[in-house]
């Protein structure tokens, strides 16, 4: 949780601190002060912090430049220099660093506090992370608990959230993406110590408190609420937040990235969740970690996805497409497969032969095969039709075991 620079400075009294350089980083974010004399103490710099000097530990052998740079490369926020017995002026290499950077740097008299100045800082990022923090939890009962309003409505309400009004959930799910002998995908959560990164990242592209937009970490996912916006907005934010996080992927790391319905009232928040949800397990499912799979582009998906009688789903499939699957299991044949892609490139042989790297005499038997074991004929309409519709029936009942 953090305060944007230029918020935390119209905390304080304008006269007490003085930009000097870096007016292009005012956008940063604060997540803490710290009083940083030496590099060796900038060293337990976390990221985000805004730095505080004298200037006690320059010495001929460490400049004030040097200990600047060593703040900005432990991804400081900024640096507060207060001007006295051990800093008279600050050098000119100084502020031309803090403006090439956009590192913001601040000089402060001797005759101010700077004890003061590090308390309103404190109590301005306390206030604001305890903020983050409650609206995070009245989110999370608005997805979870939606017919108990009490829980949520007032508290969004006093932020400025109406109750009648556009909400769209979307949701950015973090996974190590691991492939097996098999070929085979496994998905692991990333843990909560690589999330609290990326959600670091994500506010910087995806907070903004004047529009009511939003971001909060649940397990492995970003949840973004967006307020009052339209779809291709959602699109535009959710895709710089994905490519934002994705800098600091490690090994096997990957993004599922969904958006769900816009909903018209502030108790169908969990609506637009559930179908993030669901379309995250589905592009889950259908392995797209580089798509931003959204709810209103699904087509056919929406209607089976408003379906809540499985069983009759599932008889569906049975009646269709089980026994060729069954017997692929039991062949450790490819026929499912073969099947699909043929009812989706409009029944294109030479489409699938260059696919598979195989005859098209290959595939001609393997298509036909199928046709034998489900009692169909793909020349036929209706027959087609009712494949295709229970492969997807297939996709959504699989992803929803995820």
């Amino acid at each position: 949780m953090s305060v944007k620079l230029s918020e935390l400075l119209r905390q304080l009294n304008k006269g007490d601190m003085k930009l000097v350089a870096g007016k292009d980083g005012m956008s940063r974010d604060i997540e803490w002060v710290h009083m940083v004399d030496t590099p060796e103490i900038a060293g337990f710099l976390a990221g985000g912090e805004l730095a505080f000097t004298t200037g006690l530990g320059i010495t001929d052998h460490m400049s004030l430049f040097d200990l600047v740079k060593s703040i900005y490369d432990r991804h400081g926020s900024g640096i507060v220099i207060n001007l006295g017995p051990y800093i008279q002026t600050i050098p000119k290499e100084v502020l031309d660093f803090g403006d090439q950077k956009a590192f913001p740097i601040f000089e402060v008299q001797w005759k101010v506090h700077m004890a003061d100045i590090m308390r309103i800082c404190a109590y301005t990022i306390t206030e604001q992370t305890k903020k983050e923090t409650e609206l995070s939890s009245a989110f999370h009962y608005a997805f979870v608990f939606p017919k108990n309003v009490d829980m949520y409505r007032q508290f969004l309400m006093m932020h400025s959230y109406r109750q009648n009004a556009d909400y769209l959930v979307a949701e950015i799910a973090v996974w190590d993406r691991v492939e097996n002998e098999n070929g085979e995908y496994h998905y692991s959560p990333a843990p909560p110590n690589r999330m609290e990164i990326f959600l670091r990242e994500a506010g910087h592209y995806a907070m903004d408190e004047t529009i009511g937009r939003f971001v909060f970490c649940e397990a492995n996912k970003l949840m973004l609420i967006f307020y009052d916006a339209d779809t291709d907005n959602a699109n535009a934010v959710v895709s710089s937040v994905r490519e934002a996080i994705r800098y600091y992927f490690k090994n096997k790391e990957c993004t599922v990235t969904s958006i769900g319905k816009k909903v018209s009232f502030m108790e169908d928040l969990s609506s637009s969740f559930q179908m993030a949800e669901k379309v995250e397990r589905l592009g889950r499912y259908q392995d797209r970690t580089e798509d931003i799979i959204s709810y209103e582009d699904l087509g056919v998906y929406q209607l089976l996805f408003m379906i809540n009688d499985k069983n009759s789903l599932r008889d569906y499939c049975r009646k269709n497409i089980d026994v060729l699957i069954e017997y692929d299991k039991l062949h450790k044949s490819d026929l499912t497969d073969i099947t699909r892609r043929y009812l989706e490139c409009s029944g294109s042989i030479q489409t699938i032969a260059d696919e598979k790297f195989i005859h098209r005499n290959t595939v001609t038997y393997r298509i036909h095969k199928a046709e034998e074991i489900l009692s169909a004929d793909l020349s036929i309409e209706k027959d087609r039709l009712a494949l295709q519709m229970a492969f997807l029936v297939h996709d959504v009942l699989t992803s929803a075991e995820l």
